[in-house]
């Protein structure tokens, strides 16, 4: 019997491109389990439209490149995902603050993992095979070298975003237990 896969719009951002599109999941499989799969390399998408990199959005008319009913991306190559489906938050983990960053903007958002374990030390478990991470509550915003990232106003929010932490340029706890 063939699985029927739920169609959610999605964003996914690569250093390449910004695709918009619809990611198509199992029933009740959450985005970062999906992309986590080891039987995977590339994630699908149907009806997308592809644009030049960056994180405006909307995007501009200048940035359009491509309209396709399919393209698949190398999971290898993403960097987050807006869109698809949230993971459940489980009663026994904590909630850390943190930036993720890029060169030209960051992605500050909360972050759930066991109580009482450094962010490093989580990452460094978690991470590999499983690069992909749900932050929930997540902000957007551009990095300035003249002002501090707390202060930097956000151009955009997320309630979930899915980060692949192999691709960051760097992750930095802000909890209050670990300021």
């Amino acid at each position: 019997m063939r699985t029927v896969f739920d169609s959610l719009t999605a964003r996914i951002y690569t250093s390449d491109f910004r695709v918009y599109g619809h990611m198509h999941l199992p029933p009740n499989q959450e985005s970062a389990w999906h992309l986590n799969r080891s039987d995977r390399i590339f994630l699908p998408l149907t009806e997308a439209i592809v644009y030049r990199a960056g994180f405006s959005h909307p995007p501009s008319e200048a940035e359009f490149r491509a309209s396709v009913a399919f393209i698949t991306i190398p999971l290898s190559k993403i960097l987050w995902v807006v869109g698809g489906r949230c993971a459940e938050i489980h009663e026994d983990q904590s909630t850390r603050e943190v930036y993720v960053l890029y060169p030209d903007y960051f992605l500050k958002g909360e972050l759930r993992m066991a109580k009482n374990v450094r962010l490093s030390s989580h990452l460094s478990e978690i991470s590999y095979p499983k690069n992909f991470q749900t932050l929930y509550n997540v902000s957007l915003g551009i990095a300035n070298k003249d002002q501090l990232l707390k202060d930097t106003p956000s151009l955009e929010f997320f309630d979930f975003a899915t980060v692949n932490m192999a691709n960051v340029g760097g992750v930095f706890d802000l909890s209050m237990d670990n300021p």
